[in-house]
C-alpha cells in the first residue's frame, strides 16, 4: 500500500472504485485479499498461451467472485439512478435493435436495454456474477470475450461493452475487435468504453495509490492505440462518444459522437505519453478540464454493403 495513504483513505477509494454502498463494511484484510488475488491472476493471464487463456480467465474470475463475494453483490435497484446511469444509451442505439453485450457483469445494462424494447444477448465468462433471472428480450450466453462470431455472424445491429477491453490479454484485443466486426450486420455499430490509460489505473491497484494497473486490468488503452486496430478490422466512421455529465442528467440525459473530440483527445495523449508515471497522472487529471475523459469511449460502424 502507498505509504501516503491511510487505511480509511484506501477503503473510501475502494468503495468508489467498485460502487459499493457507503455503509458497506470494508476492511484492510478484504482489500488486500482482493488485490493479492488480482496480482496473481494478472501474472498467470499475461503469461498464458492463447489456447489456454479462456479456461484460465474463467477459473480466476470464478475464484475472484467466489472468494470476494462483496464484488458480486447486487446493490438495490433504484429506477431514478438506473435512468441517470444508463439513459444516455438511447442516443446511440436505434429502436428495437438486436444487441450483443460483451461482459454483461451483473446485467444492469442488459436489463435496462431489454426493458427499452431491444433484443439483448448478454454474455459473461463466469456464472459467479450477475442476475440470470428470466426476463423478456434477454438471452444469456457464455463467452471468452474474444471469439464473438461464435455467437452469430452478421447477426447484430450493435455490439457493445463497457469496462471490458482492459480485462482481455493485449494480444486478444485485435482479435476481439475483428470478431465484433464479423458479428455485426452491415451498417451495425461497435460501441465500447474502456479506462483511459493516461488518467491512471481503474482496477483495484488504484485504491492503493498505483499509477499503472497492477491487477486484472491487463492493459489500459488510449484512443491513439485503439483507432488503428479498429481501422485495420475494417471499421469506418470512428468517433469518440461524449456523455452528458452525471451532474446534469437530471436536466437532460444523452450522448453524441464527435470526430473533433477524438482528434483532440489523441493530441492530448501524445503530449502526456512522454511524462513519467506520477507526473503523467497529475497532468492527465488537469487535462480533464481540457476535455480528456476518464474513459476511452468509441463508436465505429461496419460499412453497409454496396
Amino acid at each position: 500500500m502507498n505509504a501516503r495513504l491511510g487505511t480509511i483513505d484506501v477503503a473510501e477509494r475502494y468503495r468508489r472504485q467498485f460502487n459499493l454502498e457507503p455503509d458497506r463494511p470494508v476492511t484492510l484484510a478484504m482489500m488486500e485479499q482482493h488485490f493479492a488475488l488480482e496480482r496473481d491472476a494478472r501474472s498467470e493471464l499475461l503469461a498464458s498461451p492463447p489456447e489456454q487463456r479462456a479456461a484460465i480467465a474463467e477459473r480466476w474470475y470464478d475464484r475472484l467472485y467466489g472468494e470476494c463475494k462483496w464484488l458480486a453483490e447486487l446493490p438495490p435497484v433504484n429506477r431514478l439512478s438506473v435512468e441517470a446511469d444508463l439513459g444516455w444509451w438511447r442516443s446511440l442505439l436505434a429502436p428495437h435493435s438486436s444487441i450483443l453485450e460483451i461482459g454483461s457483469g451483473p446485467g444492469k445494462l442488459a436489463r435496462f436495454l431489454a426493458a427499452e424494447g431491444h433484443s439483448v444477448t448478454a454474455t459473461e465468462i463466469t456464472l459467479e456474477r450477475g442476475d440470470r433471472a428470466p426476463q423478456p428480450n434477454i438471452v444469456w450466453r457464455g463467452t471468452d470475450g474474444v471469439h464473438l462470431s461464435q455467437l452469430g455472424k452478421a447477426s447484430y445491429d450493435a455490439v457493445i461493452s463497457y469496462q471490458l477491453l482492459e480485462h482481455l490479454h493485449p494480444d486478444d484485443v485485435p482479435v476481439h475487435i475483428a470478431e465484433a466486426f464479423q458479428a455485426l450486420r452491415p451498417g451495425g455499430r461497435l460501441i465500447f468504453g474502456t479506462p483511459q490509460r493516461m488518467v491512471g489505473p481503474a482496477d483495484v491497484s488504484a485504491a492503493f495509490g498505483y499509477v499503472d494497473p497492477a491487477g486484472m486490468h491487463l492493459r489500459e488503452w488510449t484512443y491513439g492505440e485503439l483507432v488503428p486496430i479498429l481501422q485495420g478490422a475494417g471499421f469506418a466512421e470512428l468517433r469518440s462518444v461524449l456523455i452528458v455529465p452525471a451532474r446534469l442528467r437530471h436536466i437532460m440525459n444523452g450522448a453524441w459522437c464527435s470526430q473533433l473530440h477524438l482528434t483532440w483527445s489523441k493530441f492530448l495523449e501524445r503530449r502526456l505519453a512522454p511524462l513519467p508515471g506520477e507526473q503523467r497522472a497529475r497532468a492527465a487529471r488537469a487535462c480533464r478540464y481540457l476535455g480528456l475523459r476518464a474513459d476511452v469511449m468509441l463508436a465505429a460502424r461496419k460499412p453497409a454493403r454496396r
